[in-house]
């Protein structure tokens, strides 16, 4: 759970939300802080009084028993015997331990876990300088209990109860005897030259000859005979395209059937080169500019097509004297205004207006002036008929009246209102959740009400809206238990610490140790207390000595070839046997192919089979046969086999001699040249010289298509007009007299456009609610805002402080999209938005296996969390489940055979063995991890089909996650 700084209004600074100040108070008088899972302080102080944790400073303290018989055991879980000590874990986390077993408890919080000795073991706990030592001492000295003084053997050879059986020896100082009785096997002789036992073979099956035959099925084969008659054949079938011919008894031939058509290895376009890289690779088409090209699976064709159309446009542009022809297909052509008329062009419209002026009759504003005289923008009059439109912004209408008749008649006047008086501040008028679902205020009064989901709870101090974690997990990242965080080891010094409040302390036995788990309760007993000394000193094997290492050591018998070692533990006996007499010599003398010949070097050489280019072998010890198969009949060059054009279906051969057919499509034309191996795509549209650009006094167009439209207009209120007739554009000027540029007609947000009645008409300008208008003696007209400005009917905060960041509402519509973070998800349902959290919360995560045989196995990562408390583990079918903390890990638990126990500590954190559609109980629940670097959501494990058939495996685990 991550560290967060609370959110304050700073009265200071507008009264912005904001994270508290480093080294600020803050300030709770007649406040409370209530639903607070932890606190963490350098300091506390209570009334006043510095608190040091001294248990003697608490008030209304429970009476601390001062011995374990002063607690009353209600459930019988204090254990009897050995060397006594207990230690309790207290809180909220509990304590996960193992024993040899590897069966995890967890010590839950008020309970006690007792380590008991037993036979020769006792344990004892003691506390020295502040700190509890628990002591485990083996007080026996040998499984009488007396001590072993027998510590001299000697390991001799003697001779069995019969010829075929010899005895290895041991005796020790007391003339105590032990055998181990060796059994000559079948074929293998055994002699005793005093310490020396010497192994023979007594085959004298040795000669074997090799040569081809067809056996009873009809089938090629390799023969090999021995000298007593005896057969073994190895079989030798064709595969696909392939035929086996046993020429005589020394040959045998394989062919390739095989007939391969012609086809084109390389593409060329101009001097480039495409060559096809394997056997299947692709040729992939791409349209360049104005191409289409369309492929045809079912004929095998590829239409190719030119996009382009070719429009009707004006070459030449004529006009009242001369005219002019595009000499490019990107040339320009400039219309210029000339005397009093003026050009301009916007997007793609050419605009031609008069610019002349030829006096007037009264003084009239010709130009208006919007701001201060030093800070101003002038709005200027561009012909005699030019209108000036006032609009209005946020939160202001504008409206006109006026009769238009002139001197004497109605008021002309402009009102200016501020239509939104309240609204002079950027708010956030939506908010959006996780899912982009919207609200949307409806009033400027409307309420937007933060509700916590589950274990989530909102509440607003102090203006700062609170939202915290109410779940009961909420302690998974907090120190909230009593327990021993390091385990230390004496008179060894060695430690181990806890990593986490549910870190796991694995017991691991050491030799001649072990441990079990039941309950609270933790065993440790001595099972070899007469493994003290080694059992022999020296073996002399082949002229070498071996001596054992160890108390323990192992003395191996290891099989050679043709030996087979057989141990017979209630015997006493170790049976070495010859299982393959016959491996003796040279199982074939030579392999002939041409010239060329194959000869063993020795009598255990191995003819090893090479696969070539399309070729595969299958070899069938039970059916002692050779399949040879022609894997790919169709390499024997590399050709495109798949023909890819970009956004289209792709076009595959169907056959070996499968034929692409080019189709020219519109306006384009194919030629082919068999000699040169080459294919010509040619464009057969037309092209012509066209203006693709028009550039006019300011500003210019650029045609976007090859159909685009250039638009000529006039400018009625000027006395512009443009005509076309035929091919001539006519510009002409059909007010040419008149007097003077003003604006002659004023508009507003409502109501009928004003237009001056006479030359002396006169506008004014009032003010509407909390507007003034004023004219200032240089003839500036100034409209001020006269209201209270910020007494709205509404508080609203213009700026959303986070955790860390803010942002602040660009418009009085402004969104405000709330998404939830890692673990925590957002939604919006009428006026409410509620903001709830995945921590703590119990669910599933699944995956799905790809199709794997029956007792095999494969990896499978679920997507989950990267900590969780795993409750149940489901298959849907039968199967062995591992799960791991990471990736390496199960890469290095592979081996692992599913009778074995994992190694403490290795990384596994659970697993299943289910017998069909089945879910595990996971008791004690496991706490489980993601240990990867960087740390992620999956959850990596490895699944085995025990279902008896080929199928898909369906995982499901119910974890409650602790770490989002």
């Amino acid at each position: 759970m991550a560290n967060r700084i609370p959110l304050i209004v700073d009265t200071t600074d507008g009264n912005k939300i904001k994270e508290l100040p480093v080294n600020d108070n803050l300030d709770l008088t007649n406040s409370n802080l209530v639903g607070v899972n932890s606190v963490q302080t350098q300091t506390l102080s209570i009334a006043g009084t510095p608190f040091s944790l001294q248990y003697s400073e608490l008030q209304g303290t429970p009476t601390i028993p001062a011995d374990i018989s002063d607690l009353t055991d209600t459930q019988s879980l204090l254990g009897q015997g050995g060397g006594g000590g207990n230690v309790t874990i207290q809180g909220g986390g509990g304590l996960i331990i193992t024993a040899d077993d590897s069966v995890a408890r967890t010590i839950l919080p008020g309970n006690t876990l007792k380590i008991q000795g037993a036979g020769d073991v006792t344990t004892a706990l003691t506390e020295v300088n502040g700190t509890d030592i628990l002591t485990i001492t083996h007080t026996g000295s040998g499984g009488g209990g007396g001590i072993d003084t027998n510590t001299t053997y000697t390991l001799t050879g003697a001779d069995g109860d019969d010829a075929n059986s010899k005895k290895l020896r041991l005796r020790d100082s007391s003339d105590a005897i032990q055998d181990i009785t060796l059994v000559a096997g079948s074929n293998v002789g055994i002699t005793r030259d005093s310490n020396s036992l010497t192994f023979t073979s007594t085959d004298t099956d040795t000669t074997y000859g090799i040569a081809s035959a067809q056996d009873g099925d009809g089938d090629q084969v390799l023969r090999l005979q021995s000298s007593s008659g005896a057969t073994d054949d190895v079989k030798i079938k064709a595969g696909t395209n392939v035929s086996v011919t046993r020429t005589d008894e020394n040959s045998i031939t394989i062919n390739n059937t095989q007939t391969l058509s012609n086809a084109f290895g390389t593409v060329r376009v101009g001097i480039t080169d495409v060559v096809a890289d394997s056997s299947n690779d692709t040729l992939t088409l791409v349209p360049g500019t104005g191409i289409v090209i369309t492929p045809n699976a079912g004929n095998d064709t590829i239409q190719i097509d030119s996009s382009i159309t070719e429009p009707n446009v004006f070459q030449t542009i004529g006009s009242d004297s001369g005219n002019k022809t595009a000499g490019t297909t990107t040339d320009t052509l400039n219309v210029v205004g000339g005397s009093s008329i003026s050009t301009s062009i916007v997007g793609s419209t050419l605009t031609i207006n008069y610019t002349g002026n030829v006096g007037g009759e009264a003084n009239n504003f010709e130009i208006v002036a919007i701001g201060t005289p030093g800070d101003n923008v002038e709005l200027i009059a561009d012909d005699p008929n030019d209108v000036l439109y006032i609009g209005s912004g946020s939160g202001i209408t504008v409206s006109a009246t006026g009769t238009g008749t002139g001197p004497g008649g109605a008021v002309d006047q402009v009102l200016i209102t501020n239509s939104a008086p309240n609204v002079d501040q950027n708010i956030f008028y939506k908010v959006a959740d996780d899912t982009d679902t919207e609200i949307t205020a409806s009033s400027i009064t409307d309420t937007l009400s933060i509700i916590g989901g589950a274990d989530i709870s909102t509440s607003v101090v102090a203006g700062k809206l609170q939202i915290a974690y109410t779940g009961a997990n909420n302690n998974f990242n907090v120190s909230d238990n009593f327990a021993y965080k390091t385990i230390a080891i004496t008179p060894s010094g060695g430690s181990t610490t806890a990593n986490s409040n549910v870190d796991t302390l694995n017991f691991q036995s050491g030799n001649g140790i072990s441990m079990t788990a039941t309950n609270d309760l933790i065993t440790i007993t001595n099972t070899a207390p007469n493994v003290d000394q080694n059992i022999f000193q020296n073996v002399l094997a082949g002229g070498v000595t071996i001596t054992a290492d160890t108390s323990t050591d192992t003395l191996a018998f290891v099989a050679g070839t043709g030996i087979t070692v057989t141990g017979d533990a209630t015997g006493d006996q170790v049976t070495i046997t010859n299982s393959a007499p016959n491996v003796d010599q040279n199982i074939f003398a030579s392999l002939v192919y041409g010239a060329t010949s194959i000869t063993p070097a020795t009598s255990s050489q191995a003819l090893t089979l090479v696969n070539g280019g399309g070729v595969d072998f299958t070899l069938n010890n039970t059916g002692k046969s050779l399949t040879i198969a022609n894997t790919s009949p169709n390499v024997d060059q590399n050709i495109f086999n798949t023909v890819r054009v970009s956004g289209q279906t792709d076009v595959t051969t169907a056959s070996v001699n499968g034929v692409l057919t080019f189709v020219a499509g519109t306006n384009t034309t194919l030629t082919t040249d068999n000699t040169g191996k080459s294919v010509t795509i040619n464009s057969s549209g037309s092209t012509q010289n066209l203006f693709s650009t028009i550039d006019a006094e300011t500003g210019s167009a650029t045609a976007s298509s090859a159909t685009d439209t250039f638009t000529i207009n006039g400018d009625p209120l000027s006395g512009i007009q443009t005509a076309i007739a035929g091919n001539v554009l006519t510009i002409t000027n059909t007010n040419p007299a008149s007097n003077q540029n003003l604006f002659e007609t004023i508009n507003a947000d409502s109501g009928t456009p004003y237009q001056a009645a006479s030359a002396v008409d006169e506008l004014t300008f009032q003010g509407g609610t909390d507007i003034s208008t004023t004219v200032g003696a240089n003839g500036l007209i100034t409209i001020s805002y006269t209201g209270g400005g910020g007494g709205g009917s509404q508080n609203l905060w213009s700026t959303i402080t986070g955790d860390s960041g803010f942002t602040t509402a660009n418009t009085t519509t402004d969104n405000l999209t709330i998404a939830g973070g890692t673990g925590i998800t957002s939604a919006v349902t009428g006026d409410t938005l509620t903001i709830s959290s995945d921590i703590g919360t119990r669910g599933t995560v699944a995956g799905t296996t790809s199709s794997i045989a029956n007792n095999a196995s494969t990896n499978l990562d679920i997507t989950g969390h990267k900590g969780y408390f795993l409750y149940k583990i489901q298959t849907s079918a039968a199967a062995w489940v591992r799960i791991y903390s990471s990736a390496s890990v199960r890469t290095s638990d592979s081996a692992r055979s599913e009778t074995s126990d994992p190694t403490p500590g290795s990384g596994v954190i659970a697993e299943a063995i289910t017998t069909g559609a089945q879910t595990v109980l996971i008791t004690p629940f496991a706490g489980g991890f993601n240990d990867e670097n960087p740390v992620t959501t999956t959850i990596p494990c490895a699944v085995t089909n025990k279902s008896g058939s080929t199928q898909t495996i369906t995982v499901t685990l119910t974890v409650v996650p602790v770490e989002v």
